[in-house]
Formats: C-alpha cells, sequence, structure tokens
C-alpha cells in the first residue's frame, strides 16, 4: 500500500477474524501517526473508541453529535460502584441527574450526570469503605443517543 494523505475505511474489519482484525487496528494507527486522515466507519464501537481521536454519531440521516472521543465519553455521565460499611438507606441518592443502576446489601452503582459533589458528600456521611469509577465506553454514549431523551427509539 502506498502512503495515502486520506483513508476511508468502512467496517474494515468486518469478516476478519481476531488476528486480522488485529493487523487491520495497527494499520490504521500507523497511518494516522505518519500524519494521514483516516475515516473510519465501524458498527464496532470498541475498535473505534480504540483507534479514533474523533467520532461522528449520525442518528436517522444526520449529524447529531462529533467530538474528540475523550471529550465525549467525560461529557456525558459518570459510573460510581461504592461499598459501604453499613447498609446505605433507601433513597439516600434520589437527587437530580443521579441514577441507582445496581445495589445489594452494602454496595451501590450509580449513573450521574449531575450532582456529583452532592453524591459524594450522601457517600462521605453514610461511611463510605470502597469507591470505583466505572469507565463509560463509547457503546453506552451512543447508546444514549438513540435511547430515551433524545428523541428516537432504541433502533
Amino acid at each position: 500500500m502506498h502512503q495515502p494523505d486520506l483513508l476511508i475505511l468502512d467496517e474494515p474489519t468486518t469478516g476478519l477474524d481476531p488476528l486480522m482484525q488485529q493487523t487491520v487496528m495497527e494499520l490504521v494507527r500507523e497511518a494516522s501517526a505518519a500524519g494521514a486522515t483516516v475515516f473510519f466507519s465501524s458498527h464496532i464501537l470498541p475498535e473505534v473508541q480504540a483507534v479514533c481521536d474523533r467520532v461522528g454519531i449520525i442518528r436517522e440521516g444526520a449529524l447529531v453529535a462529533t467530538e474528540r472521543v475523550e471529550t465525549l465519553m467525560h461529557q456525558q455521565f459518570k459510573r460510581l460502584q461504592m461499598t459501604f460499611v453499613a447498609p446505605p438507606p433507601a433513597g439516600a441518592f434520589d437527587l437530580e441527574g443521579v441514577t441507582v443502576t445496581g445495589q445489594d446489601e452494602r454496595t451501590i452503582t450509580l449513573k450521574v450526570q449531575q450532582n456529583l459533589d452532592q453524591v459524594l458528600a450522601a457517600a462521605a456521611s453514610l461511611g463510605i469503605a470502597d469507591i470505583e469509577t466505572i469507565p463509560v465506553t463509547l457503546e453506552e454514549i451512543f447508546l444514549a443517543y438513540y435511547g430515551k431523551g433524545n428523541g428516537g427509539s432504541n433502533a
């Protein structure tokens, strides 16, 4: 392959075995590092997250977001898993922009879109034993653009 200034790749790893997928991804990274512009279209979002600096999300034929991958991943929401010394009381995290996504006796998992300071203050007052930030994936962000609150179905 010569060294083009522009590569347009549409689903370049579809149908490849994992070893060949990895080889294609390495070639894409090399082309980008050499200064080429790479348009990489894929429904395999972990691949997009692994090799792209910027992402565009298309919905119903319209571009609904264009952002740096890092910016897009940090602006949507945070996911926290917290373990407490004693079970937290029901409703302890009933705050605007905060959703409980999982809970067992002493551990609670939250999706935090706003009011992070209030979440942390509430956690501290309840005797937090451990806290973990769970990374948000590009796939989850993509699905958020297609889910409730974005005017469409989960298609």
